[in-house]
């Protein structure tokens, strides 16, 4: 809108609607800039204004395992199993003096550690599932509470997803 003419050639209708645009785009400007600003990672403004760039890397993994969904009616109540697919997804705006925002191997290694102890095991007998519902949502979560402590700053991680099947997912964001 600032690259616009001031005045559409002396239509007072146009130059009104312009001047209303513009007071559109600053609140809108303002609205977005304090709903960002609650939040640490969104808020890496550079001196002009613009957010920094941010890097992102993602490792995956599978594991085998059962479970029974408790509370849900359907054909899942019953025991079943998975081949889940869990991706870390890590972020920074920052890379290390190797250029990396972390090294693969350490992020694989972290997360080879959190799905071993579910492995192949009845997801309903291990905690905290044996009093959470081992559902994909409530998985993610378990995977971010366990992974998020292990990444070193200034990396951080930004979402867990696990796959149930090909076609079936779930995210955690915190």
């Amino acid at each position: 809108l600032q690259e616009l003419p001031t005045d559409w050639g002396g239509n007072p209708e146009h130059s009104l609607a312009l001047a209303i645009l513009r007071a559109l785009a600053r609140e809108d400007s303002r609205r977005i800039a304090s709903r960002y600003a609650r939040c640490s990672i969104m808020n890496t403004e550079t001196p002009r204004g613009f957010l920094r760039s941010m890097f992102e890397i993602s490792v995956e993994e599978t594991f085998a395992a059962g479970h029974a969904l408790r509370g849900y009616r359907g054909k899942c109540e019953r025991i079943h199993g998975h081949n889940y697919r869990v991706q870390l997804l890590v972020e920074s705006s920052q890379l290390d003096s190797a250029g990396l925002l972390m090294d693969f191997v350490d992020l694989k290694r972290i997360l080879h550690a959190a799905i071993e102890r579910l492995d192949h095991q009845f997801l309903n007998e291990i905690s905290p599932f044996d009093q959470v519902n081992p559902t994909a949502e409530n998985m993610a979560k378990y995977f971010y509470d366990e992974i998020a402590p292990q990444v070193p700053p200034p990396a951080r991680l930004a979402a867990v997803k696990i796959w149930e099947t090909e076609t079936s997912a779930a995210a955690y964001r915190p």
